[in-house]
């Protein structure tokens, strides 16, 4: 079960939120809980397309896992969706290409640990218009 809790956030920090991942087990015993193993990224609309989501990074079995749920698509929609370097405001390359978000939602399993995204910040997620508009973003998050 995923709980996020309520708090006040600032401007900068408004585009992504971590998910904890303390066990009851680590809670019981008083143990500190290691750092969260999954993070979500707030997408936010870019140029008044009426497309935003979230998507949820996270980890198992050593692999990395990336989730997307997209609110305003057409059921019939298929938009390109990257792992960018840099940030929403300065998109560089695409460092990992991900499954096409199908109408609403897409899913797709990297071939390494969510450790491994961590230390490539900063990094971006880009939701594309279409195959043959990629050059047009219609929903970005920063992930953090």
């Amino acid at each position: 079960m995923i709980v996020f809790s309520q708090k006040k956030v600032s401007q900068e920090s408004k585009n992504s939120a971590s998910i904890p991942n303390v066990s009851n087990q680590q809670q019981e015993e008083g143990n500190s809980p290691k750092s969260p193993v999954g993070m979500a990224v707030l997408l936010n609309e870019v140029g008044g397309s009426g497309q935003s989501g979230i998507a949820v990074i996270g980890e198992k079995d050593g692999k990395t896992f990336v989730t997307f749920g997209i609110s305003g698509a057409s059921k019939d929609s298929v938009e390109p969706v990257n792992i960018y370097t840099g940030s929403c405001l300065a998109l560089g390359d695409v460092k990992y290409p991900l499954k096409d978000v199908v109408g609403d939602n897409s899913e797709t399993t990297l071939d390494f640990g969510i450790d491994k995204l961590r230390n490539e910040l900063p990094l971006a997620l880009s939701v594309r218009k279409s195959a043959s508009e990629k050059e047009i973003s219609v929903a970005c998050g920063d992930i953090k």
